[in-house]
């Protein structure tokens, strides 16, 4: 019975060509189109999942009228409002706060001379390692970040800057004045991640630093209650 099936449908195929080419090649591009389009949102759905707990990850955002200025909608937020809004509601497990560049910072290593603009060096929280569930190479993640003037890079910054020197302890410098002692070495950021961070330098710096790059007074911006200067994230309980 089969054959016989098949033995119709092929005698259909070879009798209407062009009209079976159409349907085949019609066909063809309806399952790629499926395919891809499942892919694409698999790979959306996908991203952030590395982290700790990422369904009960918010990032706090901006969304006021702002008079005849007009509506204010952002992602950024003020420095002060992570540690005002933990001490005020304590359903918030945890909290960090990213602080990215503008463009690009310059980041040197001095004995070698290496000199780079770098996108993906951000100041952080010392919680960040926890909070976004990242694996460290080496280095305490818990304590890492607790000092000024330290920072943890990724393995790939590691060889990039330092080659086959033992980057621990070593030095590098931003914007050619201010120094960072590395503390830590982490695995590369997942690349289905909404940011791409290479340096993690500990958030407590800002505060020392008047005169930083592009000229702004990080010390005085961190006191700033509307000044909405870097990416917070918090951590609420289950349910």
């Amino acid at each position: 019975m089969l054959q016989n099936y098949l033995k119709v449908i092929m005698r259909n195929v070879f009798r209407h060509k062009v009209y079976s080419i159409i349907n085949l090649l019609g066909l063809a591009v309806g399952m790629t189109s499926c395919i891809l389009i499942m892919l694409y949102v698999q790979d959306e759905f996908s991203y952030d999942q590395y982290a700790k707990y990422p369904d009960r990850v918010y990032r706090i955002a901006i969304d006021m009228a702002a008079g005849d200025r007009g509506d204010v909608h952002s992602a950024r937020s003020a420095p002060p409002w992570a540690p005002v809004l933990a001490e005020e509601l304590p359903e918030i497990e945890s909290y960090v706060r990213l602080k990215s560049p503008l463009v690009s910072w310059m980041v040197s290593y001095e004995p070698t001379n290496k000199k780079f603009h770098e996108k993906g060096f951000y100041f952080a929280d010392d919680t960040v390692i926890d909070f976004f569930n990242l694996n460290m190479v080496r280095g305490d993640a818990a304590t890492a970040l607790k000092e000024p003037s330290t920072v943890v890079i990724s393995e790939a910054m590691a060889t990039k800057y330092f080659g086959n020197d033992d980057p621990m302890g070593k030095v590098i410098t931003l914007d050619n004045s201010y120094d960072f002692r590395v503390t830590g070495i982490m695995e590369k950021i997942p690349r289905n991640s909404h940011f791409q961070c290479e340096f993690f330098a500990s958030f407590v710096t800002l505060h020392t630093i008047d005169n930083g790059p592009y000229g702004q007074d990080y010390g005085n911006n961190m006191q700033q209650q509307f000044f909405p200067d870097l990416y917070t994230y918090i951590r609420l309980p289950e349910g």
